[in-house]
């Protein structure tokens, strides 16, 4: 049975709205946890791709436990206090709210 960090990241391609994003971009998540696993996430040309790994160079890295993350995801956390908190870490918040709306995560 998928766990809601795998659900997630298996929803983003379809969920996706490329008509809203202006901007190419690469994102490195890293959940740690029974639940986590490292992440690439690639948009290009409006176009959204998820791969398992890490790959390519990054523009943000994105690193929480998979509890902390799962809690953002169902909306149980506000992903700006975890930030305050230490409790998710972000290597450029600029490029995460670009792309912030379009993924879902606000």
């Amino acid at each position: 049975m998928e766990n809601v960090i795998q659900m997630w990241f298996n929803s983003l391609e379809t969920a996706f709205d490329g008509e809203k994003v202006n901007a190419d971009s690469v994102f490195h998540f890293k959940i740690s946890g029974e639940e986590g696993g490292e992440y690439t996430v690639t948009i290009k040309d409006k176009q959204l791709r998820v791969r398992t790994g890490l790959h390519q160079e990054p523009k943000c890295e994105i690193s929480a436990s998979d509890i902390n993350f799962k809690n953002i995801l169902l909306k149980i956390s506000n992903p700006g206090i975890a930030l305050a908190n230490g409790k998710l870490q972000i290597t450029n918040v600029a490029e995460v709210l670009k792309f912030a709306k379009p993924l879902g995560l606000l």
